[in-house]
């Protein structure tokens, strides 16, 4: 992980980060994976649902909550030396996986 931190005013810093696309492929993977070991939906067996199927029920929470843990633990880490005056806001980007 690489990130920037910014001295916007005096008491505001940003802190830009970026994450390897790798850790995002893998936990989205670790994430479908637990999701199809207890998914049951009409027409498969406990834990046989196709990724494809989960992908087009569940992706984008499945997306949202992995965006939402590597974010979290990612600012964990790069902010970890910084005092806080207040709640951090956190602006995403986007989360892409390599394909």
């Amino acid at each position: 992980m690489s990130f920037q931190i910014e001295q916007v005013s005096a008491s505001v810093k940003r802190i830009d980060f970026t994450i390897p696309s790798a850790e995002v492929t893998t936990q989205i993977d670790t994430a479908f994976k637990k999701v199809a070991a207890k998914a049951q939906l009409p027409g498969f067996r406990r834990g046989k649902v196709p990724r494809r199927v989960l992908e087009d029920r569940f992706g984008r929470e499945i997306r949202s909550d992995v965006a939402s843990d590597l974010i979290n633990f990612h600012f964990r880490q790069a902010a970890q030396d910084l005092e806080f005056l207040g709640q951090p806001q956190v602006k995403p980007g986007e989360i892409k996986e390599d394909t």
